[in-house]
């Protein structure tokens, strides 16, 4: 017999192409970085990590364009939080050496109190917080510019968080720092929404 764990993650390119499959999903996440950027990220690790050269790699991207507009995008009507990184400006080279600036956009249920959040990190100083509304009306989009230290997420996460002492199963949960500290923030806080039934 295997018990299951509370929290299971299911991942993959595919994972809300089967209807039946994706319905299974209490909260359903999708990753979409900016095309320049994705490309830039991509051609440095495989440079760096599998030795091809940026013409193959370019190459092999264009390639898979239209795969990916038919098969992975779509997907993305189907999730209930989407994560995006983009840059604050143009790359000048894909796969240089340049410093990217980078901003995080998260786009959400517009049924999650955003006021509170936007209190909480003016009240840190380090990153701006806007927020937009969706144009279909039931998102809303959250961008961050900044820098946070882990210990400062995980002070938001507390204030944040109604539930917080039921949703944290572990006391050496591990906060990081920066934009994935931020991710991690933004999925516990609509985690304790849905729990408590506030959208569904």
């Amino acid at each position: 017999r295997i018990n299951s764990n509370k929290f299971l993650i299911f991942e993959g390119l595919h994972s809300f192409y089967i209807g039946s499959i994706r319905n299974m999903c209490d909260v359903k996440i999708f990753v979409d970085t900016s095309e320049d950027l994705r490309r830039h990220w991509k051609v440095i690790r495989d440079v760096e990590q599998r030795g091809y050269s940026k013409a193959r790699i370019i190459s092999s991207i264009n390639k898979r364009i239209s795969d990916s507009v038919q098969n992975i995008s779509p997907q993305r009507k189907f999730s209930d939080i989407v994560i995006s990184f983009d840059t604050k400006h143009k790359i000048k080279s894909i796969g240089s050496k340049e410093q990217i600036n980078l901003i995080l956009k998260i786009t959400i249920d517009n049924g999650l109190d955003s006021d509170l959040l936007l209190k909480l990190f003016s009240n840190v100083g380090s990153v701006d917080l806007e927020v937009v509304l969706g144009q279909d009306l039931n998102t809303q989009i959250l961008i961050f510019d900044g820098d946070l230290t882990s210990e400062q997420i995980k002070d938001i996460a507390y204030s944040l968080v109604e539930n917080y002492d039921d949703l944290i199963l572990e006391s050496n949960i591990r906060w990081h720092k920066g934009y994935d500290g931020i991710i991690q923030l933004i999925i516990l806080y609509y985690l304790s929404y849905k729990l408590r039934g506030d959208f569904k």
